[in-house]
Order: C-alpha cells, then sequence, then structure tokens
C-alpha cells in the first residue's frame, strides 16, 4: 500500500513537471525534473515558484543563444508576469500595496485581459500580427528583388549574345561587310574538296 502511494507521487510529479511547471517541446522528460521525484518528504516544503522561476530564465537564456522562435517552460507563467508588468506601474508609490501576482490573475481577470489584448494597439498579441505582417512584407520585397535582377541579367546576356552574333555573321545584301569565322571557313573548305574529288 506504502508502495504505491510512493509510486503515484512520483508519477504526478512526474506528469505536472513535464506538462505544466517545466515543459520541454521534447518529448522525454528534462532532467530537472528527476530530483524532486527522490525527495518526497519535502515536496511541501520545496520552493515550486523558484524551481519554474529558473527553468524559464534559463530557457529563455537558450532560445537568445539560438534565435529561437519559441521557448520551453510555463507559459502561464510568462502570461502572469507579462499581464502584471504591464498593468501595474513599476515605479509606482503604491507598489508595496500591489496584490499578488497569482491573488489577483483569477480567472476572471485574466479571460478580460486576454480580450482587451486583442484590440489593444501596445498588446502583445498586436505586436506579435504586426511583427509577422512585416516579415511577410519584408520576405516578398526580397524576393520580387531578386526575380527582377535575374530578368535583368537575362536580358543583358540575351542582348549580348545577339549582339555578338551580329559581329560574327553579317547579313547578304547589307552595307556592312560579310564575315564568317576561320572554323566555318575550313568547314565549307572540306566539305568542296569532298565532293570534288567524288566527281572525279
Amino acid at each position: 500500500m506504502e508502495e504505491n502511494k510512493v509510486l503515484f507521487k512520483r508519477a504526478f510529479l512526474l506528469y505536472i513537471q513535464k506538462c505544466f511547471l517545466i515543459p520541454t517541446s521534447a518529448p522525454n522528460v528534462t532532467p530537472r525534473a528527476l530530483p524532486a521525484l527522490f525527495d518526497l518528504e519535502n515536496t511541501r516544503n520545496k520552493n515550486w515558484a523558484l524551481h519554474v522561476h529558473n527553468f524559464l530564465l534559463e530557457e529563455i537564456e537558450k532560445a537568445k543563444k539560438n534565435n529561437a522562435k519559441s521557448v520551453s517552460g510555463c507559459c502561464y507563467a510568462l502570461m502572469v508576469i507579462y499581464f502584471h508588468e504591464t498593468h501595474f506601474e513599476k515605479n509606482s508609490r503604491d507598489a508595496a500595496a500591489q496584490p499578488r501576482w497569482i491573488q489577483y490573475w483569477t480567472g476572471e481577470t485574466l479571460w478580460k485581459r486576454m480580450k482587451q489584448e486583442k484590440t489593444m494597439k501596445a498588446g502583445l498579441i498586436k505586436t506579435a500580427q504586426m511583427h509577422v505582417e512585416r516579415q511577410g512584407k519584408s520576405k516578398k520585397k526580397a524576393k520580387k528583388t531578386s526575380s527582377s535582377s535575374s530578368k535583368s541579367e537575362y536580358i543583358e546576356s540575351s542582348h549580348d549574345s545577339e549582339s555578338g552574333s551580329d559581329e560574327t555573321f553579317s547579313l547578304p545584301g547589307s552595307d556592312s561587310e560579310q564575315t564568317m569565322s576561320d572554323s566555318m571557313v575550313r568547314v565549307e573548305r572540306r566539305t568542296r574538296s569532298k565532293k570534288d574529288s567524288g566527281s572525279e
């Protein structure tokens, strides 16, 4: 019976860390989740907020270093931090009187703020949408520029080849002197000599 309780506690700690507290995009569990499984007696005393915070900071640094578009960690914590920091002024006189993050951001206040984010000009969602639109426009512009430059290069090369052929071969009946390359002259002479030898 006691063994089943221990297995359940370990399974729950593994699950809650993987899915909510310190999630990653990888299918396997991060090694940071393992120490808590072998210290079940201090589960209640563990500083889980610091555990989530440290993991989140590490993953943000990795994302910055690797230019990643996403970050592992507790997205709920990120959302609450962002909402709280933008809702209350950092240097206000009543900073000490501000409610605690988890205490203030209930389901109702979170839902209300998420609705506001869709319409706020300086909101995170609006800013992200504008960033994506700018990236799309810059990619289209770069693609259009490269396409036009390749077309101009093709036209110039075609013009050069045409002008080169005009210099080598002049049309009969024109005022300019008709010229042929030495190789073509040799081919013509060989053809005539073969015909002459055949007729003899």
